[in-house]
């Protein structure tokens, strides 16, 4: 899906009325799109299923559609590894002793995989302050001096 997409209204700049006009058309197809199946899907693990009943809600006051079916399951079984990881920690060590010596517990990889892989999506998704700050802030532009504008009164 990509960087979330400023709406118009939240954008500046140098705009013809036609490039304002093709922009707000855009995001009033963006609206018409099909939205997401609030069921999850069968596939995912309980936690998850639990997660995507959560998460569904409130993702679809943001501009998310069907389309992002897979990134948002995807989100939601990266959680649910999280979590599970994270409950079996609590019963063991950070280090284990194995036949090979002294190794990081393999739990602390799947729950930092986990936790990289769910933050990726949660910021495609919008699901971040900093990735709906971008979509609902202005942008300021730097004002460029230009000498001749100057010279032109312009």
């Amino acid at each position: 899906m990509g960087r979330p997409r400023k709406l118009i209204d939240n954008t500046l700049g140098h705009r013809t009325l036609k490039e304002i006009e093709v922009r707000k058309d855009t995001e009033q197809r963006m609206t018409e799109l099909k939205s997401i199946d609030t069921e999850p899907p069968e596939h995912l693990d309980d936690v998850a299923q639990a997660e995507y009943r959560r998460i569904v809600p409130l993702l679809q006051e943001l501009p998310i559609a069907a389309l992002d079916y897979a990134q948002v399951s995807s989100y939601c079984q990266f959680y649910s590894n999280w979590m599970q990881a994270t409950a079996q920690m609590k019963n063991q060590d950070m280090v284990i002793t194995t036949a090979h010596g002294v190794r990081q517990n393999p739990l602390i990889a799947i729950q930092r995989d986990a936790h990289a892989s769910m933050a990726s999506i949660a910021q495609k998704l919008g699901m971040t302050i900093d990735s709906r700050l971008k979509i609902m802030t202005p942008r300021k532009e730097e004002q460029k001096h230009d000498p001749f504008k100057e010279m032109f009164n312009e």
